[in-house]
Formats: C-alpha cells, structure tokens, sequence
C-alpha cells in the first residue's frame, strides 16, 4: 500500500471518530460511526495491512481493570447481544468501513458518493473549527 492510500485511511479514521465523538453517546450517528471504525480496521487486518492506532488493540480499549482488551467486532456483539437496533446500525456502520477502506484500496468497483461527501463535509467542519479558534 502506498503512502497516499495509507493518509487516506488515516484521516477517514480520525474524521470518523471526530464524528463519532462530537454525536451523542447511544445515537445513530455515535453507533453507525462506532461501526464503521471497527469495519476499516476488519478490512485491513483482512488484507494483513498494519496502520498503527487503526489495527491491532485501539488505545482506549481496556477492560474493567484497566487492561487492553479488544472489543468485539459487528458480528461478535451481535451474536452476544442478538439483533438490536444497537447492534444493527453498529453492522450497518461495519459494512461501510469495509466497503470505504476496499474503495480506498483500489479493491473496489465502485467509489461511493457517501464516503466522498462525509469526506468533504468533515474537511468543511474542520476548516470552520479551526477559523473559529483563530478568530
């Protein structure tokens, strides 16, 4: 994998969790984003592709005693938790980070017009984050 490829999943990562973070806890948007995260890091662990703070253990996974404990994947919650609105909108979330991280691979037919305008929507906000700080 490339450089470019590499930054480009990098910053859809960071804008997914911003995104995530900036959403109330529980809503869809905090859950769908919860998913697709855990859906670019099942792509790349697929495709054997290590990005550091993507792959492998996130930082703030840890159990009840402060231990790094990976969480469970869409299709593990679901099978511990059965189907949920919850858990169906966090596979909902997972089959979209699959489907962005393959575009961004090139392993994709298709480039999906949502990933391109939460892409530019994110950057948007960003940009407008960053003039409000420096006003």
């Amino acid at each position: 994998m490339d450089e470019f490829k590499k930054e480009e999943i990098i910053e859809l990562f960071k804008a997914i969790d911003s995104a995530r973070l900036m959403s109330a806890p529980g809503s869809s948007e905090a859950l769908i984003g919860h998913g697709i995260m855990l859906g670019i890091r099942e792509a790349l662990e697929l495709k054997k592709i290590k990005i550091e703070g993507i792959t492998g253990v996130w930082y703030y996974e840890k159990d009840n005693e402060g231990k790094s404990q990976r969480q469970k994947s869409a299709s593990q919650l679901i099978r511990k938790e059965g189907k949920t609105r919850e858990t169906e909108m966090v596979a909902e979330g997972n089959t979209i980070g699959v489907r962005w991280t393959l575009e961004i691979l090139g392993l994709a037919e298709e480039v999906s017009k949502d990933r391109e305008e939460f892409v530019k929507k994110y950057k948007k906000h960003q940009d407008e984050m960053i003039k409000s700080l420096l006003n």
